[in-house]
């Protein structure tokens, strides 16, 4: 697909990924033959490919989003169907959370769908306040006949009859696996998922505690963001907010062949002194083993950029934020096998929430990747 972006346009990283994946697409249309809504609806808009048209279209001429593109975009179930039919390999996920975060920065919804919207995004997320409105949504039942919008009678219709309390399995612990413990995961218990069927990760741990894994449940873990992020409501990311208090982060480094070469845990204390953020992280290795501390010293330029330093890196870091992303550029001298290298870290972290946040770097030699780090962040307040 020839795409016409600016040059102003590609400097944005979720510009530049859309148009990569827009010019993958050929047009041939076997995404039609698995999407369920134009399998129902027979409409070329509501099919992958009219979608991808309508995409394209709104962010190409940078514009607004209109109520009938909403309508089709709306109408996506985000079950991904259509990109295992796909010959091209278009990665149609990221353009729908692309559209939806467009839809939702620049169109107002009806009030409305708008007091539907932040209700969901206020009750889903949170077991409690889930399990309360399932229990409701019983009584309602009597009442649905009479909603005047299909999608609360759906809604009602939906609610299971039965609702689960609160599951011991799902309470911060470590499973022990059976037998010898050969590996050690951690699990997110979800938040919808714990409110519905509670059984779903009964049977995950069982299945793993079996196979000789270790489950821990972390404490302090939340809502992956599923929820907002399918509407579309990217958080921005604030560096000094997030860590300017206690931080609990757990990691994992991966050499060029995916292996496992390091597992860890990193506390991270935060403060704020002067016109610095002062970043104190005490590492713990579960496999391998490198730098047991460190300490950050981050300062905010004048044009929202931030330099850092630290006693393991040659120069200053440079980062700069973009929207629920921020992006750290900078070389440290890692030590290896007992020699120290000189390696570029190319450090991306994602907001999934306000205390949750997804860290990806990417350890280059030469321009070319030599491992990967992912790191999972927990905020603990103060």
């Amino acid at each position: 697909m020839k795409t016409e972006f600016t040059a102003e346009q590609l400097a944005i990283p979720a510009i530049a990924r859309s148009n990569e994946i827009l010019r993958s697409c050929v047009h041939c249309g076997f995404c039609t033959a698995t999407c369920p809504t134009y399998q129902i609806l027979g409409d070329e808009m509501d099919s992958p490919r009219g979608r991808i048209y309508l995409i394209k279209d709104m962010l190409e001429n940078n514009r607004p989003a209109d109520a009938e593109t909403v309508k089709h975009i709306d109408r996506c179930l985000g079950c991904l169907a259509c990109m295992t039919t796909c010959p091209s390999g278009v990665h149609y996920a990221h353009l729908l959370d692309h559209a939806r975060s467009h839809i939702e920065a620049t169109y107002k919804r009806p009030l409305f769908d708008r007091v539907l919207r932040w209700t969901l995004a206020r009750i889903i997320p949170y077991p409690s306040r889930f399990r309360l409105a399932l229990r409701a949504a019983r009584i309602g039942r009597i009442l649905g006949p009479l909603m005047p919008d299909p999608r609360l009678r759906a809604m009602l219709a939906l609610a299971p009859d039965r609702i689960v309390p609160p599951a011991d399995h799902d309470r911060p612990q470590t499973h022990a696996a059976q037998g010898t413990a050969r590996k050690r995961v951690a699990l997110m218990t979800g938040c919808a998922q714990k409110a519905l069927d509670s059984e779903i990760n009964a049977a995950t741990i069982r299945l793993l505690t079996r196979l000789g894994v270790e489950v821990v449940i972390p404490e302090g873990e939340g809502c992956c963001g599923a929820i907002v992020h399918h509407m579309g409501r990217e958080p921005t990311f604030n560096l000094v907010e997030f860590f300017d208090g206690k931080v609990t982060a757990w990691g994992i480094v991966q050499n060029r062949s995916g292996e496992v070469v390091q597992r860890f845990i990193v506390n991270i204390d935060g403060s704020v002194q002067g016109d610095e953020l002062v970043l104190d992280e005490t590492f713990q290795y579960i496999i391998g083993e490198g730098v047991t501390e460190r300490v950050w010293r981050l300062q905010t330029n004048i044009d929202g950029t931030f330099t850092g330093s630290a006693g393991d890196i040659a120069g200053l870091a440079t980062g700069t934020a973009h929207g629920n992303a921020f992006n750290f550029v900078y070389e440290m001298d890692l030590a290896v096998d007992g020699a120290t290298y000189l390696v570029a870290f190319d450090d991306w972290f994602f907001a999934i929430d306000e205390t949750t946040l997804m860290n990806r770097s990417y350890i280059k030699k030469f321009g070319l990747v030599m491992a990967e780090v992912t790191i999972f962040m927990q905020r603990q307040g103060k």
